[in-house]
């Protein structure tokens, strides 16, 4: 889920609001109007919020909800959630053949990132590109599976995908979703956004390979 650091006037108080920058009901990127606003009181400490959008899309025009927290003495609202919650993204049949694990480790981080847990969502999204990388060498390539399984992923980056542009984008996600996992990160000034974009890149890069080699009709 992209956010972004808004100032918003509410109830005559200025605040700085972490705020989804896509809709979840028609995906377009929105500066959306808040409709409604309530805060409760959660302890001595953090107070909870709830707004209410309106997608300003001529298209859509839709109500969502976000929920936020906020320190008691802070004007930050950290993002906790939205609802609907955005559909997990719909990928190319021809990647559901040839792994359908990859398939479910991509969906478990693209709920973690709708969910606004993006080091959860980096974590997985590496683990989901060594998984198809892996796939796609032993059955588009003919590789060893057991060769494979062993070796790491920036060893198969390296051996098996070839292109330039994949190995490059393959690696920014290697190494973005590995910082994600150590305690102190060397990349903390790149923020989520780099690693799903060279992830959106690599996975229709690969696609596109897929269709290339498995054409609908033939050569005659």
């Amino acid at each position: 889920m992209s956010t972004r650091n808004v100032t918003r006037n509410i109830n005559s108080i200025v605040y700085t609001v972490q705020e989804p920058t896509l809709c979840p009901h028609c995906s377009n990127t929105i500066f959306a109007e808040i409709k409604d606003s309530k805060k409760f009181f959660y302890d001595t400490n953090f107070t909870f919020w709830t707004l209410s959008y309106l997608c300003p899309n001529p298209g859509c025009n839709k109500i969502f909800l976000a929920t936020f927290l906020s320190e008691n003495k802070s004007k930050t609202l950290d993002l906790i959630s939205i609802y609907p919650t955005k559909l997990t993204e719909e990928l190319h049949p021809l990647l559901h053949e040839l792994s359908p694990r990859f398939i479910k480790s991509y969906r478990q981080a693209n709920l973690a990132e709708n969910n606004g847990s993006f080091e959860l969502a980096g974590a997985g999204y590496r683990n989901a590109l060594e998984i198809l990388i892996k796939d796609f060498a032993i059955i588009e390539l003919n590789q060893d599976p057991t060769e494979i399984s062993k070796k790491k992923l920036h060893v198969c980056i390296k051996e098996y995908l070839g292109d330039v542009d994949l190995t490059k984008c393959a690696n920014v996600v290697r190494i973005l979703g590995n910082d994600n996992t150590h305690y102190e990160r060397k990349y903390e000034e790149l923020d989520f956004e780099v690693l799903k974009t060279y992830m959106n890149i690599f996975i229709q890069l690969i696609t596109t390979k897929l269709l290339i080699n498995h054409p609908p009709v033939g050569n005659h």
